[in-house]
């Protein structure tokens, strides 16, 4: 059986990103910095994350976990993609005819 490109793709960006992410720096990003620093007051109720802190709940290796999140993120991202491309291609039933005067032959 013979594999289509793109889940070897798919397949490809999941193990980069897995191995690449436990790396990241764990400094807060550059919209935390800011909110620190003007301290601007942050809502204490935020809606729960599914992923907190890019960790996999239930999973406790540390690494494990993070590779988990990031495989978790890039099919979600995937999947949004291909339904957000299939709304987009539908094909449109075609127009109606013109009924304005100019395009009326004489």
């Amino acid at each position: 059986m013979k594999v289509p490109w793109w889940v070897w793709a798919i397949a490809g960006v999941i193990v980069v990103a897995g191995l690449l992410t436990p790396f990241a720096s764990s400094l807060p990003d550059g919209l935390e910095c800011v909110i620190h620093r003007q301290q601007i007051p942050v809502a204490e109720t935020q809606r729960p994350s599914p992923l907190p802190d890019y960790q996999a709940p239930g999973v406790r290796n540390e690494r494990a976990s993070v590779f988990v999140a990031a495989a978790a993120g890039v099919l979600v991202v995937v999947l949004l993609t291909l339904i957000i491309g299939r709304v987009l291609a539908r094909p449109r039933p075609p127009a109606g005819p013109e009924t304005h005067e100019s395009v009326r032959p004489s």
